[in-house]
């Protein structure tokens, strides 16, 4: 906020996916497990409705497939 800044919150992917829609954002910040409906499919959902919004994801997984999946 100091420096100009705002930012929204969504609790799940839903909430997240009306956020989304109803307003223009620079970036999106994902976790990927978020319930009612996970970050992958939530950004694959606005890729399908022609969002291209960068998207940076959160993750507490390890392997290599986890941190590599989804980045086509």
């Amino acid at each position: 906020k100091e420096h100009g800044h705002t930012a929204d919150h969504a609790a799940d992917g839903h909430e997240g996916l009306m956020l989304a829609g109803e307003g223009a954002y620079d970036a999106f910040i994902i976790d990927r497990m978020i319930p009612k409906l996970d970050g992958l499919n939530l950004l694959k959902t606005l890729r399908a409705g022609g969002n291209r919004t960068p998207a940076l994801f959160l993750s507490a997984m390890g392997s290599l497939d986890d941190r590599v999946t989804g980045l086509e």
